[in-house]
């Protein structure tokens, strides 16, 4: 006596096999995940922004009021050597650097 599927049968125990997969592979993070949708959830995507954010500006204010030879090019100094940017605002360079090399790899 042969055991045979229904379609829909087939179905549900595929999709039963696909989340288990997927919980044995991201194990802790999907906690994780639903913990951070209810975040956003509870406070509304702007003030969650808004929380991400703020450390940001806090920091650029610091680097602005503790580094005197901080400076923002002008549109001038910009035309006769863009590259000057790229030295002016902190942690341009290496994010330049390795977004060449990745352009560089998936160019080849």
């Amino acid at each position: 006596m042969k055991f045979r599927l229904t379609d829909q049968q087939k179905t549900k125990v595929t999709r039963s096999i696909v989340v288990f997969l997927c919980v044995v592979v991201a194990g802790q993070e999907i906690g994780l995940a639903a913990e951070w949708v209810a975040l956003v959830d509870y406070l509304g995507v702007e003030l969650f922004v808004f929380c991400f954010t703020a450390p940001l500006w806090f920091y650029w204010c610091r680097v602005i009021s503790l580094d005197p030879y901080f400076f923002i090019s002008t549109w001038k100094q910009l035309k006769q050597l863009p590259s000057i940017d790229s030295h002016a605002v902190p942690g341009l360079l290496p994010i330049l650097v390795f977004g060449l090399i990745g352009a560089i790899s998936a160019s080849t």
